[in-house]
This record gives C-alpha cells, sequence and structure tokens, in this order.
C-alpha cells in the first residue's frame, strides 16, 4: 500500500472519491536523480510558484489552523512559522489569507523553505482539529435564531428572505457553541462552506416541482422535510444531474494526439501549427479516430 502525503493531495487533485493514481517507479540511478529533480513537490513549487496555493487544500488542516488561530498561543505559532509579526494576522484566519501568506513566503524563502513549513502547518493543524474534537452535534443547529418565515407563500417575498436568512446565519461569531460553532468556523474558513452551510440549516425555501411549479420548502434538512417537499426538491436535483450530464456530452473533448491535427485543435493559434509543420515538411498521418473524422468531415 502507498500512502498518499496529505500535502500531495490537493496539487493531485486527489479528493478521494474513486481517483486513480498511476505510481511510476524510476529504476535506474539517473531516473531517480531526475525524478527528484523534477517530480517532487519542491521542484513543481519552483516551476510554477502559484501552486502554493493548492497545497493547503485539505479541510482539517484549515479548519484545524483557522481555530488556532482563535488564541494568542495558536496565533503566535502560526505567525512564527509563516515568519510574520503575530500582530499583522488577522482575527480570523480564512483560506485566501493563508494562501496570501504562503505566496509571500515562497518570494522571501524558496520552495524548500516553504515545503518544509507547509508540514509543520499541516501538522499543526490536524492536531487542533483532532484536539478540538469538533463534529457534528445531534443537536445541530438547535441554538440558531433565525428570522420569522413569511406567512405567504409568496416568490418575492421568499427570494427576500432566504438572502435575509443567509446572512443571519453567516454573520455569527460564536465559533465555541457546541452545536453550531465548528460548522460555522468552517464556513467562515472556506468560501464553498458559506454557500452550502445556509443550505443545510435553513429552509430551503423555493424549489420547483416535478410540474414546473414554484414551491415553497418550509422545513430544513436537519429537522426532516414533509414527503411533498422532498418530493419537490427531488425534481430540482434531477434536473441539476440532467444539465450537467447535457453540458458534459455537447463539450468537444480535447484532442489528446501530438500529431499536426491534434496539436492545433488545442492551441489558441492553430495557424502557427500549421506553419510550422509545413516549415518542417510534416504531414499528419490520420492515425487516430478523431483526426480521420475532422478530415473526413471537411
Amino acid at each position: 500500500m502507498i500512502r498518499l502525503h496529505p500535502l500531495a493531495c490537493g496539487p493531485l487533485n486527489a479528493d478521494f472519491d474513486s481517483d486513480q493514481l498511476a505510481v511510476y517507479l524510476p529504476v535506474t540511478a539517473a531516473a531517480q536523480q531526475e525524478a527528484g529533480e523534477k517530480m517532487t513537490l519542491v521542484a513543481h513549487l519552483e516551476h510554477n510558484p502559484t501552486l502554493v496555493k493548492t497545497i493547503l487544500y485539505h479541510a482539517d488542516i484549515l479548519w484545524g489552523l483557522a481555530w488556532l488561530g482563535l488564541k494568542p498561543n495558536g496565533q503566535a505559532e502560526i505567525a512564527k512559522q509563516m515568519e510574520v509579526d503575530p500582530a499583522s494576522l488577522p482575527d480570523l484566519l480564512t483560506r485566501d489569507i493563508l494562501h496570501r501568506l504562503l505566496a509571500e513566503l515562497l518570494q522571501r524563502q524558496g520552495a524548500s523553505v516553504t515545503l518544509d513549513r507547509l508540514e509543520r502547518l499541516a501538522d499543526l493543524g490536524f492536531q487542533a482539529a483532532r484536539n478540538a474534537g469538533a463534529s457534528y452535534s445531534p443537536f445541530f443547529a438547535s441554538h440558531l435564531h433565525l428570522p420569522p418565515m413569511p406567512e405567504t407563500d409568496s416568490p418575492e417575498r421568499w427570494w427576500s428572505y432566504m438572502e435575509e436568512m443567509a446572512e443571519s446565519i453567516l454573520a455569527g461569531t460564536d465559533f465555541d457553541d457546541p452545536t453550531f460553532g465548528p460548522q460555522l468556523l468552517s464556513a467562515k474558513t472556506r468560501e464553498r462552506n458559506r454557500m452550502s452551510l445556509p443550505f443545510l440549516a435553513g429552509p430551503r425555501g423555493l424549489v420547483v416541482d416535478a410540474a414546473d411549479r414554484l414551491r415553497v420548502v418550509r422545513h430544513t434538512q436537519v429537522e426532516g422535510m414533509k414527503p411533498e417537499e422532498a418530493f419537490a426538491c427531488v425534481a430540482g436535483a434531477r434536473r441539476g444531474f440532467a444539465e450537467i450530464l447535457l453540458k458534459s456530452e455537447s463539450a468537444p473533448a480535447a484532442p489528446i494526439g501530438w500529431n499536426v491535427l491534434s496539436r492545433a485543435r488545442r492551441a489558441k493559434n492553430p495557424g502557427v501549427v500549421f506553419a510550422r509543420a509545413a516549415a518542417s515538411g510534416e504531414v499528419d498521418p490520420l492515425e487516430d479516430l478523431d483526426s480521420r473524422l475532422r478530415v473526413g468531415g471537411i
């Protein structure tokens, strides 16, 4: 079994939803040296510094660092690894702030030092999340005080209410609340969670049912929906999946070959590809199906 380092998950887009990862084993000493020079995280950071934004991607790390940063001692430890003044850190460490600080550290200290600090930050984040013992409470969101729902099913009133409700949830700062604090901190830390938290903790609001009618769902996923509300939500979910499928089927797949036509179709300026091919006498052998269909269509 091969253990994937947590810091490599982001650059490899390894999110553990049945992804497959190819593993290459350099055999010769020269190949091992070349792999060390070109395929390590340090090498990738040196080649493309923007990758530093993908390394601290694990939700537990980000949450743990944000939790740690709420305490003076934790904030001082994070500032030490980032080589910044603790007083310069904001009260709440978001993913965007961490990325900015890491990019500045990379520019000052280089890839090797930055990766070393990233490992230390990852350890700090994981340890803080473990020590906090944060999880979903069986009484999740039970202490929330949401604005009163509209008495009517007016779509205009409900659109306004949904915005008001989302803002009231996200404006909270009680991260110590055992029933909601961990999820609120996560929403403050990551933009994606800012969108999903009101959806989870508040009433579903307006949905379009299977008959294309606007329906109001007044219950939350936490407290449970009535059967007719759940059925109305299912129709919208099915539509969403269908739209994703249709878009994926209609989008032309990028050609993967290295012949002239494939390179030209991938290029922003295909004329350059054809000009170079003509100058060097290169012709397309039409060996792959994509090229043959392309020429046949022309």
